[in-house]
């Protein structure tokens, strides 16, 4: 399929909006001529709504709530139903779907989901979340949050990137665990250390490292660390090393006062 340049940044985007889960309603949504053309409905069934053969679907309720409004635009921009048509394979996809058990608007919400984030263009972080909860056995680390977004997109930079590259980074309050996984899957950093408060939330990283393919390799951990605590067990306490972080990340962290942190740098 051949699409111009701005014709694919427009598809990319929805795309990346599409696994991040943004409400439909705040989607860009391509302009509804373009929708309705046979080779842009292709594009869209394999790359978003096929979910046989794409990995990290998002929910099926938010998956048939695009779909639903994906399927009316296409349907609103006919002019001639004998030149123009909707894809079999979406209709099908959609029909299959609203004919099945769907999980209740609850169920959803209580449910882990996928979830990918997309910096500076095909830097992608799948990460499983709770999406619709704010916070869950005296945690707020279930789901990510605009601070954490905001960071990673800075650290995706030139400038971001060049602060992490070949350096062992101490994530504090690291929640999903995103800027951590985003530095040694995407920016090269040499280490990275994912820390929070809470047993739990840690668990729920290692399997986040995991679905990025990382726990391969010994560049990204994640530990317990209680304010006042040591770093017992960590990269930080491996008598090869120097004994030290190079860089301290931190979203959403209130206070790095009087911390005894010895980074070069720290970032929040």
């Amino acid at each position: 399929m051949s699409f111009s340049a701005e014709e694919r940044e427009f598809l990319e985007i929805f795309r990346r909006q599409y696994f991040q889960l943004l409400e439909p309603s705040q989607l860009q949504w391509p302009n509804a001529d373009f929708l309705k053309q046979p080779h842009v409905q292709t594009w869209l069934f394999q790359e978003m709504f096929d979910r046989d053969s794409i990995q990290y679907s998002p929910p099926v309720r938010y998956h048939v709530r695009v779909l639903k409004q994906l399927v009316a635009k296409i349907e609103d921009a006919i002019d001639n139903p004998e030149e123009d048509e909707i894809s079999d394979d979406l209709m099908s996809s959609l029909s299959l779907l609203l004919a099945s058990k769907l999980p209740s608007e609850s169920e959803s919400a209580q449910a882990k989901a996928y979830v990918t984030y997309s910096f500076d263009g095909e830097r992608a972080v799948t990460l499983l979340e709770s999406r619709s909860v704010i916070s869950s056995s005296g945690t707020t680390g279930l789901r990510t949050w605009e601070a954490a977004l905001h960071l990673g997109a800075y650290l995706a930079t030139d400038a971001g990137s060049a602060l992490v590259r070949g350096k062992r980074i101490l994530e504090l309050g690291a929640g999903t665990g995103l800027l951590s996984i985003l530095c040694t899957k995407h920016l090269q950093a040499l280490h990275a250390t994912a820390t929070d408060g809470d047993e739990g939330v840690v668990d729920a990283i290692k399997s986040n490292v995991f679905l990025n393919g990382l726990d391969r390799f010994a560049s990204t951990d994640s530990i317990v660390l209680r304010w006042g605590a040591n770093l017992n067990g960590s990269f930080y306490d491996d008598e090869t090393t120097e004994g030290q972080y190079d860089v301290v990340l931190g979203a959403d962290v209130v206070s790095l006062t009087r911390s005894g942190l010895t980074g070069e740098k720290v970032l929040m």
